[in-house]
């Protein structure tokens, strides 16, 4: 056989062949490399597993009871409690932090603003209130060191 013999593969792994076309098809699996290639790969795809290694799985005796109680809209599974909870402590915390943040900044404050209230609208009044043109000259006057004429 000068051919491959891959099409007549699927007969051979079933033993569907003839004596005399099996004999043909072993010998040119002897001789060329690329049928023997083939063979060895779907071969080993086709042939069973060895399933005792697999660790065994034993059903679930409450399956169908499940199964009921999720097409019925029930739960199965009792409620936690525990995602509430940590929900709740979460906004108390964010709460006295928000409390606490709040008390001690109006008591900064109330310092501050005490201090500095007169020195702020001093400094917004001079710069907001200028003067003509002769209170600039005056100014800039008293700076030189020179005296108000005025």
């Amino acid at each position: 056989m000068d051919k491959h013999v891959i099409k007549y593969f699927q007969d051979w792994i079933e033993d569907n062949l003839d004596e005399n076309r099996k004999t043909k098809v072993t010998e040119h699996l002897n001789e060329c490399s690329v049928c023997q290639i083939y063979y060895q790969k779907l071969k080993g795809v086709l042939e069973p597993v060895d399933i005792s290694s697999e660790p065994k799985l034993t059903p679930d005796p409450f399956l169908p009871v499940k199964i009921e109680n999720l097409i019925k809209g029930k739960e199965t599974k009792p409620t936690s409690f525990a995602p509430v909870l940590r929900w709740s402590f979460a906004s108390v915390a964010i709460f006295v932090a928000c409390l606490i943040g709040f008390t001690l900044g109006s008591g900064i404050a109330e310092t501050e603003s005490e201090q500095y209230t007169s020195e702020v609208f001093y400094e917004y009044y001079d710069a907001f209130s200028q003067g003509g043109i002769g209170e600039t000259w005056d100014y800039f006057s008293i700076l030189d060191g020179g005296e108000n004429e005025n």
